[in-house]
């Protein structure tokens, strides 16, 4: 059976998470849960087995990392094929039932992207501390927090190392 595999990256626990708790209840064969924290996770936490051993240095706006580590080992179980990631502070809107028959209805990944707001030399929006060199202006993009990769793109991401390994400067 196709699973979801719910990428959390956490400063430690989820926010509400008995909405979690009762999102997965009875769907244990359709999804796998893994979870990058930058603390530890409290026992108590529906996280705590979940917590992936690989951990990497995270701040808010630099995460690739901690989500090519989540990436690596939810890759590991063949049956995941969608890639969900998910912040701390996420809630699930829809039921489980929903939200699975929607992601596994079409083999695509899911996200959405707009060119980068702080490429354009002389708008009040351009901040050249924020300026990606060597990737070239026309492949900057800015991507919208909620990200749904298939396997093809969650195994891309984690091959990658020109911009991942070889780029720590960006």
């Amino acid at each position: 059976m196709i699973k979801i595999a719910f990428l959390f990256l956490t400063i430690s626990a989820a926010h509400h998470e008995q909405l979690w708790r009762d999102f997965f209840a009875g769907h244990d064969d359709q999804y796998t849960i893994y979870a990058h924290a930058k603390q530890e996770i409290p026992t108590s936490s529906l996280l705590h087995s979940y917590r992936i051993p690989e951990t990497c240095s995270t701040t808010w706006a630099n995460t690739m990392r901690a989500q090519i580590a989540l990436l690596k080992e939810a890759l590991k179980d063949p049956d995941n094929d969608k890639f969900v990631f998910v912040s701390e502070s996420t809630i699930p809107l829809a039921t489980f039932d929903t939200a699975y028959q929607r992601l596994t209805a079409t083999p695509h990944s899911i996200f959405m992207y707009r060119p980068n707001p702080h490429i354009i030399p002389g708008s009040a929006t351009f901040d050249k501390t924020r300026d990606l060199q060597p990737i070239s202006h026309e492949q900057q993009y800015k991507n919208y927090q909620w990200v749904v990769l298939n396997r093809k793109h969650a195994q891309l991401m984690v091959e990658d190392s020109y911009y991942t390994e070889n780029r720590q400067k960006l």
